[in-house]
């Protein structure tokens, strides 16, 4: 699935990569890039697609691994990251530690113009906290997709899709 727009209207924080490779390539333009991002189960060549596309289109840089936006996924690896995600850690922090990588990414993948690619995107973001939801507190999909929303709820609505109720 490609999900594609801007995931946050206004940028934040320091010029993260993306902008510097894309300034460096000669980008001049101020316009808006557009976010798109390649969701999909694992090991079906997300990564490798927007490897290839930043390789093949001059205004196209990708946006990076979702560990690098929060420093509590430093934590999560050093403990086990299957154990901290569906044992160690409650199922808020587990859905606060995604959203703001999730966001967090968004808004440091900014460049003047172009494509900013980004490895899995907001349907993700909803479908792994349902799905965490379900395999932990044992819930059918629908009862896991309310709980997920309810979760995720705090995110600005630019930033996220929503879940079919």
């Amino acid at each position: 699935m490609i999900d594609t727009g801007n995931l946050l209207a206004e940028p934040a924080g320091e010029p993260g990569a993306c902008p510097r490779a894309a300034l460096a390539r000669g980008a001049a333009s101020t316009d808006a890039p557009t976010l798109v991002a390649l969701s999909g189960p694992d090991a079906v060549g997300k990564t490798t697609q927007i490897r290839l596309l930043t390789r093949r289109l001059a205004d196209a840089c990708d946006a990076g691994p979702l560990e690098t936006f929060d420093s509590r996924w430093r934590a999560a690896h050093e403990h086990g990251l299957a154990r901290w995600w569906f044992t160690d850690a409650a199922l808020p922090e587990v859905a606060d530690v995604l959203a703001c990588s999730y966001l967090n990414r968004a808004r440091h993948a900014r460049t003047p113009r172009g494509l900013v690619l980004i490895d899995r995107g907001p349907a993700m973001l909803q479908a792994s906290v349902t799905a965490t939801a379900a395999v932990r507190l044992g819930l059918e999909h629908a009862r896991a997709a309310e709980h997920a929303r309810a979760l995720l709820a705090p995110m600005p609505a630019t930033s996220r899709r929503r879940l079919p109720g």
